[in-house]
């Protein structure tokens, strides 16, 4: 074995020890004199250039073979960085293919890798390619390694790995014929290996070298031990299945990245076994059921590879062949009983769903659930309303180790862009659009275990198919109600309505009793809703006791989580002192409509902050920031001189508000143009501000700014309103009119050892009630409960022998044919048709030992049948441009739109017959319960007869056996006497 460098000006015979890196020798040319001689150190990734061999005394000795070090190439610039992955090409005469990879190889970024290319052959055309592409640069530090008698996959990748960097922590082992998607390819596998904290391998999607069909996105290992690439021949290379990170039970060697401590651990890949093929699925077997860890699937890096490249397809086929017989033999065991069993004879439907469960290790651990999590909308932290909790939520349950599908159905344009979709998919969750989602959910019936519905408006949009769902296969249902959204409408109306209030978003113009029938429609649809679900979620102690108090009586599965903060005094106390801030802060999102956030703000300044200026010497400033800060707040600022000289917007779009002023009063009112939601502008307003305010008068849930502001250490001047919804112990001063709002703003900006005192109570509220570990440990609860709630409806009881009511409505339910002919008449029921016929044909009838059917079947929302008076009014006042197309001639009414449109985007159609029809079917709920009651304590009171009756008949016989013993007792007693 040989051993060149790519300089042929200098060479040095030397032997390299498994943990030492040797001193070498190094000419560095100058641009001049080309003769500055210096001595560096591999270990120290120093600049070097090296020609060395080994001599043929030493041939013999594989080891020393090994560790002779050609050479390796340094950018100067790149001394003082540390290398942590080392990248292991091995090439035998594939220079063409080479020549491909280098271009995508050698501009990756960050550039904190080296390349080790362990030349398997050396070949002429492979030094050709190698001094054109590697040798030339001096951006990658690399080494370069001669094998020239070929010793194999296995071998060659080992040699490779003794001559890594000490600092290197993670191997990358790529094949010489795939080339790479993109800059940050190595990038997003080091990432992925480092957010994992059980995973010890990361592999990459593979596409065919075309880049138009899937290789594998993960790959399988069935109980049997044979293997199959996941996706294997599949065009939708982008299909939610295959974009997101997932354990996997092992991934291609052509790209595999490896924990360095596992990989010399295990001692490297098992040449002996292993020579050419199964030695990376040797190896990732042994992380998974060795050492208990992960290899993970990392759909972001992306690889083109021209497959089987390395011998040619028969002999590749052979060598497969032959590896599969040694790796059954090392690993049968250990896939008994762990892994599925092949699908292959099974229908291509069932099959298809049983690749996707062996795909992913989460959804086939029994411990674990397979949870479909449904929202409105993309879980955007920045968007605020909510969908921070619901990021947060995700989170958590990928956490726990159990496998999510998140399925949105409105559309995601505008709302969240693909760096957007890659947070929420880094998490381990699949993502589904809307385009996409009654498919999917139908193409897995039988698959989830737990559906997870969030917001009302979600819920009443789409529980027609989680009936229908429900029908074909049993799940445990929960609703995280996010908000009690009806008490938004509803306590507005309230306060306007009690207090007089003027907000600008309340309607005025449509009829009060029409607005009456809209909020008790509300409150009946959500109360539904909450009836409907196996287990509700809060997002407050406060919200949850008004939820109890509306509820009918009965027994609720209600658990309470709200908003994740991760408070620390210690940042709080260096983050700005008492006499350094000032101010009030009010920070909120508008998308420049003024209910809700508009209506509190506007009304602290028309009426609270007016009267706290006019009658204080020296009034703290006030900010307003938010995205889309509607215009009416900015005119009621203009309006006033006093206020324009202390109040602040800072918003992110407010481009509009310039058209709307004249030039005097843009120079005398401060506007600040600012991305919001980029961490620095968030902190600089939460670290120079004295205090924040929650005005809210009327609205739901919690809000997330608050919680933000208590775990940032900034005390609260809050309503009476806003410390109900949070419920007891939230810390804050509470203001109940322009007055006592006037007196907590003074003492809070005055009075250092009441500031301090409240910002210490806030961040241990928030320790207390905001903790990720604390919400994690009731998402445990919630899901392991409603798992195994859901594993004993899903089991049938066995040979029922009389129908039942669930039984009847998930059996005719699935079979529509059998409804028909139940209802013409051909069979009593559903379960005549199932003893008489469906057991033979392999059906089932289900019953569960409470004999009642899941309350997802039991209740329904009203929904409108036809157009009505009101409806039409409240619609065409909510959408005026629907309005516009109706006189156009596009639909026929409001009714027409909603029937067409609405209801799947999540709007409302009131009539008054549906709460009378809502009503009617609570009314025949309740006879049903008053005569099933009837009946128990008819059987109860004729159990109780029989009983009395056995008890005085026993009695009788007592009373008469009594009297036999006595009589008895005298006959004995005279015959003795006798």
């Amino acid at each position: 074995m040989q051993l060149h460098n790519s300089s042929p000006r200098h060479r040095r015979h030397g032997l390299l020890e498994k943990d030492a890196l040797p001193t070498v020798e190094h000419y560095e040319e100058d641009e001049d004199t080309r003769s500055k001689y210096s001595k560096k150190s591999i270990a120290t990734g120093a600049s070097q250039e090296v020609k060395g061999g080994c001599s043929s005394v030493l041939v013999g000795c594989i080891v020393a073979a090994i560790l002779c070090i050609i050479a390796s190439g340094y950018y100067r610039g790149f001394r003082s960085r540390k290398i942590e992955v080392s990248i292991i090409l091995l090439t035998h005469n594939k220079h063409k293919k080479l020549a491909d990879l280098f271009p995508s190889l050698l501009f990756q970024r960050p550039s904190n890798f080296e390349i080790i290319l362990v030349d398997n052959g050396c070949f002429d055309e492979t030094q050709s390619v190698l001094k054109e592409f590697l040798f030339s640069q001096n951006v990658v530090p690399y080494k370069y390694l001669q094998l020239c008698h070929n010793p194999g996959y296995a071998a060659g990748n080992n040699a490779g790995v003794k001559l890594a960097s000490p600092t290197s922590t993670r191997l990358l082992f790529l094949n010489d014929d795939i080339v790479m998607s993109g800059p940050n390819f190595i990038q997003h596998l080091k990432e992925l290996s480092e957010a994992k904290k059980n995973s010890s391998a990361v592999g990459c999607k593979l596409l065919n070298a075309r880049g138009d069909e899937l290789i594998e996105a993960g790959s399988i290992v069935w109980e049997d031990a044979s293997a199959a690439g996941y996706g294997r021949g599949r065009r939708d290379i982008v299909a939610p299945e295959f974009s997101f990170p997932r354990p996997v039970d092992y991934v291609s060697g052509a790209c595999l990245l490896v924990n360095r401590p596992v990989f010399e651990d295990y001692g490297g890949f098992d040449g002996e076994s292993f020579p050419n093929y199964y030695e990376d699925t040797d190896l990732q077997l042994h992380i998974q059921h060795d050492l208990k860890r992960e290899v993970w699937f990392q759909p972001k890096s992306v690889a083109f590879h021209d497959e089987h490249g390395s011998f040619g397809n028969e002999e590749s086929m052979k060598m497969m062949q032959d590896g599969a017989t040694r790796f059954v033999k090392k690993w049968g065991h250990a896939l008994e009983g762990h892994h599925i069993k092949p699908p292959f004879q099974l229908e291509p439907k069932e099959q298809a769903k049983e690749f996707f469960r062996a795909a992913d290790l989460r959804a086939r651990d029994t411990n674990k659930a397979n949870i479909l999590y449904i929202d409105d909308k993309s879980p955007n932290k920045s968007m605020g309303s909510g969908y921070g909790r619901s990021f947060d939520n995700l989170s958590m349950m990928a956490e726990l180790g159990h496998r999510v599908t998140l399925i949105t159905w409105l559309p995601r344009d505008g709302w969240c862009d693909d760096e957007c979709v890659d947070e929420i998919t880094a998490l381990g969750v699949e993502y589904v659009d809307r385009g996409k989602w009654d498919g999917v959910v139908q193409s897995r019936i039988g698959y989830y275990d737990i559906v997870i519905v969030s917001r009302p408006s979600t819920f009443q949009a789409t529980y027609k198919e989680w009936q229908d769902f429900y029908k074909q296969s049993s799940f445990s249902l929960v609703y995280d109600a996010e908000a009690l959204w009806f008490r938004r409408t509803e306590s507005q109306h309230n306060v306007v309505s009690k207090k007089g209030i003027p907000f600008p978003s309340y309607d005025t113009e449509t009829k009060p009793e029409v607005i009456e029938l809209k909020l008790k429609y509300d409150q009946l649809a959500e109360l539904s809703v909450v009836q409907m679900a196996d287990t509700v979620v809060t997002v407050s102690e406060g919200e949850k006791k008004y939820l109890m108090d509306l509820l009918p009586s009965g027994k609720y599965d209600i658990e309470v989580i709200g908003h994740i903060m991760n408070p620390s005094m210690r940042n709080v106390e260096e983050k700005g002192k008492f006499k350094k801030r000032k101010g009030i802060l009010f920070l909120a999102s508008f998308s420049n409509e003024m209910f809700y956030n508009g209506d509190a703000i506007w009304h602290f300044l028309k009426y609270t902050y007016k009267y706290y200026v006019e009658t204080s010497k020296k009034p703290a400033p006030l900010t307003i920031a938010g995205r889309g800060i509607p215009s009416e707040l900015r005119d009621v600022v203009k309006g006033n001189k006093k206020l324009r000289k202390l109040v602040t917007f800072i918003g992110k779009s407010i481009t509009s508000i310039f058209s709307q002023l004249d030039m005097k009063f843009m120079l005398m009112i401060r506007i600040v143009r600012a991305p919001l939601e980029s961490p620095p502008t968030l902190d600089k307003l939460f670290e120079n501000t004295k205090m924040f305010i929650a005005p809210h008068l009327y609205g739901a849930g919690i809000q997330y700014k608050v919680s933000e502001a208590l775990a940032r250490g900034l005390p609260v001047v809050m309503s009476e309103f806003t410390k109900d919804n949070f419920g007891d112990g939230v810390p804050g001063c509470v203001g109940s009119d322009s007055e006592s709002f006037r007196k907590c703003i003074i003492d809070l900006d005055g009075n250092r050892t009441k500031w301090e005192s409240l910002r210490n109570e806030g961040i241990s509220y928030i320790e207390r009630t905001h903790s990720r570990q604390k919400a994690m440990e009731r998402w445990s609860r919630i899901i392991d409960s409603n798992l195994q709630a859901k594993k004993r409806l899903g089991q049938p009881i066995l040979d029922p022998t009389q129908k039942c009511d669930e039984g009847e409505e998930i059996y005719l339910g699935a079979q529509r044919d059998i409804k028909r002919a139940v209802e013409k008449g051909v069979f009593d029921s559903g379960f005549q048709h199932w003893t008489s016929h469906g057991k033979k044909e392999g059906k089932t009838y289900y019953c569960n030992s409470e004999g009642k059917s899941h309350n997802l079947l039991r209740h329904t929302i009203p929904v409108p049948t036809r157009k009505c008076d009101e409806g039409e009014e409240i619609y065409l006042n909510a959408y005026e441009d629907i309005g516009i197309a109706i006189k156009g001639g596009y639909f026929e009414s409001a009714f027409h739109h909603w029937d067409l449109h609405g209801k799947r985007e999540g709007r409302s159609y009131y009539c008054n017959y549906m709460i009378q029809a809502a009503a009617d079917v609570d009314a025949k709920r309740a006879e049903e319960q008053a005569a099933v009651k009837a009946a128990a304590s008819a059987v109860e009171a004729n159990a109780k007869d029989v009983e009395e009756k056995q008890d005085t008949n026993a009695s009788a016989k007592n009373t008469e056996e009594a009297k036999a013993a006595e009589e008895n007792a005298a006959a004995e007693k005279v015959v003795t006497e006798t």
